[in-house]
């Protein structure tokens, strides 16, 4: 009977150590699986920052307007992805945190789900814009046949952007419209259309419009913009002293309309200010852009300087 005791103690402390060492094998491998996954998680996270950075670098180099959407994979246990300044930020549950610095600012809102996504990248004035794309890949049963479509096989899409005319106003001459055939046409009216050395935004000259009683005054530029999806007006801008009444503006017109306003100044005092206006349902083969102002006295201003004219094809 002594013996038999004996014996399943024994047992009993054979199975306790086998027990163990199972713990302790299923506890390696679980630590051995959760590193694993966070090696593939942060892995993904590096990637994915590669990708929105290469694609905010394209459109970044190409200006205003360019646009591309990308396919990216975001990686599992996010609590965030983070835009703000120049840097993006991927934040993960356990506190890790990866980050990219860009050598210009970014902004935007984006979805931390996991999974494959799209985003869409597009320059702005002064920064560039990355923001989750409602595109998706979409599932359709049809009986008991199920059939997935994804449009990946055309990404990215890349929007590449031409500069049809710029004026800077360092080519004019010191007299009213002596834009040494820059311009289709121009008419100072009763007061001034010339460059200007006083306030410029940009280099040593500005565009500006003084001393005038009556709307009489216009500098156009006649271009084919027929062959572009989209069109683009960027310029800067700044108002002096313009009363009640007065203003500066910009008008487009096609062969087959008459001019159509699309940009006003207003009255009263400002500093420089960037504008960026489509104008694409105005482009036609012989479009034509005319800057005009009414400011009735010399101190009454409107300067333009940086004037651009994008195509993005």
């Amino acid at each position: 009977m002594k013996k038999r005791g004996q014996a399943a103690i024994e047992m009993i402390v054979i199975l306790a150590v086998i027990l163990s060492i199972l713990l302790i094998i299923i506890k390696l491998n679980s630590n051995s699986f959760s590193y694993s996954s966070r090696l593939e998680n942060e892995a993904k996270a590096k990637t994915f920052l590669s990708d929105v950075e290469n694609a905010a670098k394209n459109v970044y180099r190409q200006g205003i307007g360019a646009r591309q959407k990308i396919y990216v994979v975001v990686p599992d246990n996010l609590q965030s992805i983070n835009i703000s300044g120049k840097t993006m930020n991927v934040v993960f549950n356990n506190g890790v945190i990866f980050s990219k610095k860009f050598s210009f600012n970014i902004s935007g809102s984006v979805n931390s789900n996991e999974g494959n996504k799209f985003f869409l990248i597009e320059a702005k004035d002064s920064y560039v814009s990355i923001e989750s794309d409602t595109l998706s890949v979409t599932t359709s049963t049809i009986g008991s046949t199920t059939t997935t479509s994804t449009t990946t096989t055309t990404l990215p899409i890349t929007y590449t952007n031409t500069t049809i005319f710029y004026d800077n106003l360092e080519n004019w001459n010191s007299s009213n419209c002596e834009h040494n055939n820059l311009w289709t046409t121009c008419n100072n009216g009763d007061g001034d259309v010339r460059r200007d050395d006083d306030d410029e935004y940009n280099g040593t000259y500005a565009l500006k419009f003084d001393d005038h009683d009556a709307d009489i005054n216009y500098l156009i530029k006649c271009l084919d913009l027929g062959s572009y999806s989209k069109i683009y007006l960027k310029f800067y801008w700044k108002k002096e002293g313009l009363d009640s009444g007065e203003y500066g503006k910009i008008d487009v017109n096609m062969t087959s309309s008459s001019y159509v306003q699309v940009f006003n100044s207003g009255t009263g005092t400002s500093g420089y200010v960037a504008n960026l206006i489509d104008i694409t349902e105005y482009s036609s083969s012989n479009s034509c852009i005319k800057i005009h102002a009414l400011a009735s006295s010399n101190s009454d201003k409107f300067y333009i300087d940086d004037f651009t004219v994008i195509g993005q094809s």
